[in-house]
This record gives C-alpha cells, sequence and structure tokens, in this order.
C-alpha cells in the first residue's frame, strides 16, 4: 500500500488489480455538525460520516516475543487478523444518538471532530 498525504492518494491491491483512491482536497478541513449532517442525509439520501483519530507505523515485533496467551488468542481467531481481501459493506444509517460514538457528560457535542465525505457531482 501506498499512501501520499499532501496529495491525498492512496494506492492498494485488491485480487491482483492496483486500486487508486484520490482524496478531495476540499473536504480535507470541512467540518460538519450533526443538523448539518442530518440535513444532507434528508436531501441526499445517503452520506459517509469518517472520523480520523489517528494513524501510527507498526512496530517491529522481532524485540518483543508475543505471550503464549496472546498468541494462543491469535490463532483461535486467526480470520479477524488477516488482510482485508475487499472493502467493507456501507453501513445503514443508525439514529441520531450513535453518530458520536462517545459524549462528555452534560454535552451535546461530539468529543472528536467528524468530516464528510459525499460523492461528487
Amino acid at each position: 500500500m501506498q499512501v501520499i498525504w499532501h496529495t491525498l492518494l492512496m494506492k492498494f491491491q485488491i485480487g491482483g488489480v492496483m486500486v487508486t483512491l484520490q482524496g478531495d482536497p476540499s473536504l480535507g478541513k470541512s467540518l460538519v455538525s450533526l443538523k448539518a449532517m442530518i440535513r444532507i442525509v434528508q436531501h441526499e439520501g445517503e452520506a459517509l460520516l469518517l472520523e480520523y483519530n489517528h494513524v501510527a507505523a507498526p512496530t517491529s515485533l522481532a524485540h518483543h516475543p508475543i505471550p503464549d496467551s496472546i498468541a494462543s488468542l491469535l490463532h483461535q481467531f486467526h480470520a479477524l487478523f488477516e488482510q482485508p481481501t475487499g472493502l467493507p459493506p456501507l453501513p445503514h444509517m443508525q439514529p441520531r444518538s450513535h453518530y458520536c460514538s462517545s459524549r462528555r457528560s452534560g454535552s451535546n457535542k461530539c468529543s472528536s471532530v467528524p468530516l464528510l465525505v459525499a460523492a461528487k457531482e
């Protein structure tokens, strides 16, 4: 997989076919409120909400052996840890209260910044 962050370009291979995703720079810094998101869904019929929190490079496991208890879990549930072979299905729209994964007590605001990704016309 190749990612070029400043041009919003991602290239990866699925089943021997090279797939290229090109981001839309106009959406890169667009904050959207829940109210605006609901209006877009009502007008467009559907939308995709992505939430970016953190991306980190994997660390080398050469100096950190995996404990036997963890290794047995990894073996038991190996299908969960395999590389994906395709894209996940689009989720159905969830109720309004599920748009924010976490809320501060007594606050109606999300604790993270949502970004709106919509198809270009």
